[in-house]
């Protein structure tokens, strides 16, 4: 069950961060302002940058967070 919560968690993190790189994206930035801004790895953050390009102009989360597959390299705060 724990091991099951912690899943969760790390679920919902690449979520939520994808979901603010798209938004900061939408707006112009790049990845490098993106990772400056939120205090991310650069790495990790042109990765889903360039794979959201690639679900532009509908920009599917849960698509998104699927084609990361692994995410070894994210870490979580």
């Amino acid at each position: 069950m724990r091991e099951g919560r912690k899943e969760g968690r790390k679920e919902g993190y690449r979520e939520a961060l994808v979901s603010i790189v798209i938004k900061k994206l939408q707006k112009g930035m790049s990845a490098e302002e993106i990772a400056d801004f939120l205090e991310e790895d650069v790495l990790t953050i042109q990765r889903i940058y360039d794979i959201a390009n690639t679900y532009a102009p509908e920009y599917d989360i849960e698509k998104i967070v699927q084609k990361l597959g692994n995410t070894s390299g994210m870490k979580q705060k």
